[in-house]
């Protein structure tokens, strides 16, 4: 009962975190890549922006995100690479050559 509490805990903070986690820039360029991807983190299903977000801000290994979300480690893997596909196509127009 504990660890399905915990997990849920995680889940839901990771899961629903939208806000920009960049500071504000001068360059249009950045700017717009920046809220771009605001809004593409914000459309990953949560399970995929809570593991990304733990991978990426936080700088968890796949092992301790694993233990964290009490996932397997292959599951927290697979997330990370389905969101990071997710975000790299939807991305790519905003990447500079």
């Amino acid at each position: 009962m504990r660890r399905r509490s915990a997990r849920a805990k995680y889940h839901e903070q990771f899961g629903t975190e939208t806000s920009s986690p960049f500071a504000a820039t001068a360059d249009p360029d950045d700017a717009a890549f920046r809220r771009e991807l605001s809004v593409t983190l914000g459309e990953l299903p949560p399970d995929q922006r809570a593991v990304v977000h733990l991978k990426l801000w936080e700088g968890l290994t796949f092992e301790q995100i694993a233990a964290t979300l009490e996932i397997p480690l292959n599951t927290a893997a697979s997330r990370y690479r389905y969101g990071l596909d997710k975000l790299r196509d939807r991305l790519r127009p905003f990447m500079k050559k």
